[in-house]
C-alpha cells in the first residue's frame, strides 16, 4: 500500500508462487480510497488483514472486504460502493441503483425480494416492478441471511431458522451442535441451502421442509486436507445434490489449490488439485485426457459458482501464480469424481468478481473495455462455447453440455445420442473442434463423421499412416479445422519439430518460424529460405522497407533488393547502391544506367566496379584514351573488347592491334594478324608465348614461307 500528499491511499496485492520451480512474484492494484487530510502514519497490524492509517486529527482501520452480491438467474444484485447496491437483470438488460443509509455486509434475492444488511440492520426492498421500492426493515442479529420464495432464512452461531418479513423468527429451526462449532458461512440455491461451521461442518438443508428437527445431511471435511484452517467458501448446486467446498490451511495462511465437491446423494468426497492447470497453452490434455505436467502452473481457486440451471456444470474462477486469472469448469461425477471439463486461458476478461454462471454465459463485476472501463456486471462466454454461435439457441448450448459431460465420462453412445437438435451441423461441427481442443481425437473424428467431412477423415488416415503417434494426429486434424494453436501445441508436445514448421509457413507465423529455426543449430541452414519466403510475403503485401531487410538477412541483397527498389521506389535505388559499397552493385547499376542512354554515369560506376572492359566499351569515339587506359592497367577484358573493336573499325595499325591482343592473352588472334599482313618476325616470336595448337599453325605457316629455322626452333618446342 502506498499514499500520496493529497491523503489518496493505494492498494495493491501481491502474487507469490512458482512456476517449474522459478519464484514468481507479481503485483495488481485492488482499491484505492481517500482521507480527509494528508496521512501521517500508515502500518499494517501484526496478522496483514487490517491497516491503520493516521492523519494529524483522526485514526482510520482499513481492513479489505470482498463487495456483497447475490444472484439468482437473471437477477444479479452487487454492491457498488459502500452503501449502493445495483439490481441487474440480464434478460432484458436494466439496472437500477439503491443508496442505503448504512454500510452494506451483505445481500439476499429472489425473484421478487431483495434483502441487504448491515452491522444492525436489515432492509427489505420489493424488485418485482424493475424498480426498488423499499418494503420494510427491522433489527439484524444473525450471521447470515438467505431468501427463498416469500420468506428469509437466518443463521445464526448455533441454528438456521425461518423469518417472516417482519424478520420474525418462526417456530422451526435447525439447531447446530456444540461440537461441530459456530456458523460461519451459508449459501442457498432455490430451495437447498447449506451452511458451514467454523470446525469445518458442512449442514445441507431443504428449506421447503424446515421442520425444526432434521438437517438433510451432515458431513465434517474438515479430514479433507492436512492442516485445515477455516472454510473459505461453499455453494449449494440447484437440486442440492453437490456442494462446492473452498478451504485454508493453518499456518501460511495461504487458500488450498483444491476444489472439493461433497456428493450429498453418496455422502463421498471429490477433489481437483487446481496447481495442475496452466495458464498458457491450449489443450491442456494429452490424447489420452491425462493433463500435461508441462502446462501446469501453480493456480488456486478464487471463487465458486454452479450453473443456475443445469445441476452437473460447476465453474471455477482461478488466479495463477503470474497474477494471470481463469475460468475452469467441472463436472462432479459418481463413478469418476471431479473431472475437469474445460479451462479458458489467463486472459483480462476474466478478471473481477465472480458473480454467477448460467451457460453459455459466466458473469463478473469488473471493468471493461465495453464499459469505457468502468466497473459493472460483464457477462463472458464460458469456454465451450467459445467461438460459436450456439450461444443465441438455449437448447443448442444444453446439447453441448450433456455431450461435454458424456463424453468426460468415457460414454461415447450417450454423447451422441445427446445431440438432438435442428441444428444439428452447427452443433457438431462446434463439438468437432471443442472434442480437438480438449484432446479427444476419436470423439472428434464421430463428430466429424456425422457432418460427413469424408475429405477430412481420408486426408486423416493418409496422415496416421506414416504418423502413427495419436498426439501428432490430433495436431494435424487441428491444422486442417483452422486450429493452429492446438496444432502448435500437438506437434511441440509430441517433439516433431518438422511438423511445427511446416504448420507455421503454412499459417503464415514467420516469426514463430524463424523462432523455431533459431532454436537449433541444424535448422539454421534453412533460416535463408524463410527469410525470403518472409520477405516474399513483404513485397505482396507492399512493405518494403521490411522486404529490404529480410533479402539482406538472407544473402539475396545483391540480386532481389536491386530489382525491388527499381520497380517500387526508384529514387531509393542510387542511395542504396551507394552505401552497400558493393562492386557487382556498382556494375549492374552501371549497366543499368548504360541502358537509360546515361554513358558518364555508367562510366562513373563502371570504374567503381572495376570494370574496366565497360568503361573501354562505352569510349566508341575516344580511341587514344581508350588506348592509354588498356596500357596502363594491363586489363586483359578491357584490351580484348577495344582490339575487337578496333578491328572490327578496319582502321587501326596492325601493330596496336597485336599489342592490345598480346596483353589479352589473345594469342590466337594476334598470331592471325601477323599472319593476314605479313610480320613474320612477330609471329616467330609470339608462336613462342602460344599453346600447341597455335605453335603448329604458327610453325607450318613459316615452314610455308621458306623460314625453315623459325619452323624447326617451334616443332621443337611443340615436342618438348
Amino acid at each position: 500500500m502506498g499514499v500520496t500528499n493529497t491523503g489518496n491511499v493505494l492498494f495493491w496485492r501481491v502474487h507469490l508462487g512458482s512456476n517449474g520451480g522459478q519464484p514468481l512474484t507479481s503485483s495488481s492494484p485492488v482499491s484505492a480510497c481517500k482521507l480527509p487530510s494528508e496521512v501521517r502514519t500508515l502500518c499494517p497490524n501484526p496478522t496483514g488483514a487490517a491497516f491503520l492509517g493516521a492523519t494529524s486529527k483522526e485514526v482510520f482501520i482499513f481492513q479489505e472486504r470482498t463487495l456483497a452480491f447475490a444472484a439468482l438467474h437473471p437477477l444479479i444484485a452487487v454492491q457498488t460502493s459502500v452503501d449502493v447496491m445495483s439490481v441487474t437483470n440480464q434478460t432484458t438488460d436494466t439496472k437500477v441503483e439503491q443508496k442505503l443509509k448504512f454500510a452494506i455486509l451483505g445481500a439476499a434475492i429472489t425473484e421478487t425480494v431483495l434483502a441487504v444488511w448491515g452491522a444492525d440492520q436489515v432492509c427489505l426492498y420489493d424488485i418485482s416492478s424493475g424498480t426498488v421500492k423499499e418494503v420494510r426493515s427491522f433489527a439484524r442479529d444473525f450471521v447470515c441471511l438467505g431468501a427463498h420464495g416469500k420468506v428469509l432464512v437466518a443463521v445464526r452461531d448455533s441454528s438456521l431458522s425461518v423469518l417472516s418479513s417482519q424478520g420474525v423468527a418462526g417456530k422451526s429451526e435447525l439447531r447446530i451442535q456444540p461440537h461441530e462449532g459456530l456458523a460461519v458461512l451459508m449459501d442457498n440455491h432455490r430451495n437447498h441451502c447449506v451452511v458451514g461451521t467454523s470446525l469445518g461442518v458442512l449442514k445441507l438443508a431443504d428449506l421447503d421442509k424446515v421442520d425444526g428437527k432434521h438437517w438433510v445431511r451432515s458431513r465434517n471435511v474438515k479430514d479433507l486436507a492436512q492442516n485445515f484452517a477455516r472454510l473459505r467458501s461453499a455453494k449449494v448446486n440447484i437440486d442440492g445434490t453437490f456442494i462446492a467446498v473452498l478451504i485454508e490451511k493453518a499456518g501460511d495462511s495461504k487458500a488450498d489449490s483444491s476444489v472439493y465437491v461433497w456428493d450429498t446423494e453418496r455422502d463421498s468426497l471429490m477433489s481437483f488439485d487446481c496447481q495442475l492447470l496452466g495458464s498458457h497453452g491450449s489443450p491442456f490434455r494429452d490424447t489420452k485426457g491425462a493433463i500435461r505436467e508441462s502446462s501446469a502452473l501453480d493456480s488456486k481457486p478464487e471463487e465458486l459458482a454452479w450453473d443456475a440451471k443445469d445441476r452437473r456444470l460447476l465453474c471455477v474462477h482461478l488466479r495463477h501464480a503470474d497474477g494471470g486469472r481463469g475460468i475452469a469448469t467441472f463436472f462432479p461425477t459418481s463413478e469418476k469424481g471431479l473431472l475437469l471439463n474445460s479451462v479458458v486461458q489467463s486472459t483480462t476478461n476474466v478478471r473481477g468478481l465472480l458473480l454467477g454462471c448460467a451457460a453459455p454465459f459466466v458473469y463478473f463485476y469488473s471493468g471493461s473495455e465495453e464499459q469505457q472501463g468502468k466497473l459493472g456486471v460483464v457477462k463472458r462466454v464460458l469456454p465451450d462455447f467459445e467461438g460459436s454461435s450456439l450461444v443465441d439457441n438455449l437448447d443448442d448450448c444444453k446439447t453441448v453440455t450433456h455431450f461435454c459431460y458424456y463424453s468426460a465420462l468415457g460414454k461415447i453412445a450417450e454423447a451422441v445420442n445427446a445431440v438432438k437438435t435442428p441444428n444439428a451441423s452447427a452443433v457438431w461441427n462446434h463439438l468437432a473442434r471443442l472434442c480437438v481442443r480438449g484432446g479427444k481425437l476419436e470423439y472428434a473424428k464421430m463428430c466429424l463423421a456425422k457432418l460427413s467431412r469424408a475429405d477430412v477423415l481420408a486426408d486423416l488416415r493418409a496422415f496416421s499412416r506414416t504418423h502413427p503417434d495419436p498426439e501428432l494426429q490430433l495436431g494435424h486434424l487441428a491444422a486442417l479445422l483452422q486450429l493452429m494453436d492446438v496444432a502448435q501445441s500437438c506437434f511441440d508436445g509430441a517433439k516433431a519439430p518438422e511438423l511445427t514448421l511446416e504448420l507455421q509457413k503454412a499459417s503464415g507465423d514467420w516469426n514463430g518460424l524463424l523462432d523455431t529455426l533459431s532454436s537449433s543449430t541444424a535448422d539454421r541452414l534453412r533460416r535463408r529460405e524463410t527469410l525470403y519466403s518472409m520477405a516474399v510475403n513483404d513485397v505482396t503485401f507492399g512493405d518494403v522497407d521490411d522486404a529490404v531487410k529480410k533479402f539482406s538477412d538472407a544473402n539475396c541483397d545483391k540480386f532481389d533488393v536491386p530489382r525491388l527498389l527499381l520497380a517500387r521506389q526508384p529514387s531509393e535505388l542510387r542511395p542504396y547502391i551507394d552505401q552497400a559499397d558493393d562492386r557487382k552493385l556498382f556494375g549492374w547499376y552501371g549497366h543499368f544506367l548504360e541502358t537509360q542512354g546515361l554513358i558518364d554515369d555508367a562510366v562513373d560506376y563502371y570504374r567503381k566496379a572495376g570494370d574496366l572492359k565497360s568503361v573501354v566499351r562505352t569510349m566508341v569515339d575516344q580511341e587514344e584514351e581508350a588506348l592509354t587506359l588498356v596500357r596502363a592497367s594491363k586489363d586483359k577484358a578491357a584490351a580484348f573488347q577495344l582490339a575487337h573493336t578496333l578491328e572490327i573499325d578496319g582502321n587501326t595499325e596492325p601493330a596496336v592491334l597485336i599489342e592490345l591482343y598480346e596483353t589479352a592473352s589473345a594469342y590466337s588472334s594476334a598470331i592471325r594478324i601477323c599472319m593476314e599482313n605479313g610480320l613474320d618476325e612477330k609471329l616467330a616470336q609470339l608462336a613462342q608465348k602460344c599453346e600447341k595448337p597455335e605453335m603448329l599453325t604458327a610453325a607450318k605457316f613459316l615452314e610455308g614461307k621458306g623460314h625453315t629455322d623459325k619452323a624447326i626452333s617451334i616443332f621443337h618446342r611443340v615436342q618438348t
